[in-house]
């Protein structure tokens, strides 16, 4: 049964994204650019693009990623912060997005890695974010608060993460799409946050700031995205 994948996703200005999925054998590198195992930046032309801007595998201990691309790579697990890619990077994590850059403006170019291998429960940690569960760990969160985490930070929880990530929403356009004032959207997301403080959360933040989303997702309390290649199904909380 195949348990890796990695999908390009590739768009120019306003066009719809093109993709590609391709299965990966466990433990065995795959290289990926203009003139790689997966082609990048071909479909999409960028002659900013490597030949091979990086090899990846999935091994037993994460993602290994190294990256020879030209203009750099930012690796973007899901549900967590951004970080750019250094010459080697392991990263145990189901999903994760990898944004090539290349020198097209307008030519937008990832790849995303999936392995339900890699489950998101509190005891792995990535070079982004890491986050011990206590052996009293804080409730979890409710159907409400879950709600109003994935309406604020759609894009930062979306899978495949947007070709252009999108801010978190204002507390009126969520209130709007979930039919219920600002007041009572900043209520349960202050619940959620109060739950990150009992993770570890290091200092206070808005509400609309994802720092404490982070924190959440690093933990396993918030539920993946349903309908991915190598997710596993959504947690019960």
């Amino acid at each position: 049964m195949p348990e890796a994948w990695i999908t390009t996703r590739e768009a120019l200005g306003d066009r719809p994204p093109s993709t590609s999925t391709t299965t990966v054998p466990l433990d065995r590198p795959v290289t990926v650019g203009r003139a790689g195992q997966v082609s990048l930046g071909v479909g999409v032309a960028d002659s900013g693009i490597s030949r091979v801007v990086a090899t990846v595998a999935a091994t037993p201990d994460g993602w290994t990623i190294h990256d020879t691309s030209r203009n750099g790579i930012v690796l973007h697990p899901w549900g967590l912060a951004p970080v750019r890619a250094t010459a080697a990077n392991r990263l145990r994590w189901p999903l994760i997005g990898l944004r090539v850059l290349g020198t097209e403006p307008d030519a937008r170019h990832w790849l995303l890695l999936e392995c339900h291998r890699y489950p998101v429960d509190g005891a792995a940690s990535t070079r982004s974010a890491s986050t011990t569960v206590r052996s009293d760990p804080p409730r979890p969160l409710t159907t409400a608060e879950q709600e109003a985490l994935h309406t604020v930070f759609e894009s930062t929880l979306a899978w495949p993460p947007p070709v252009a990530p999108a801010e978190p929403l204002q507390l009126k356009q969520a209130g709007r799409r979930l039919g219920i004032t600002a007041s009572a959207v900043k209520v349960r997301l202050e619940g959620a946050r109060a739950k990150a403080e009992l993770l570890g959360l290091e200092h206070q933040v808005g509400v609309t700031d994802p720092t404490y989303l982070h924190v959440l997702v690093a933990a396993g309390y918030v539920h993946l995205p349903a309908g991915t290649q190598g997710s596993p199904a959504p947690q019960q909380g």
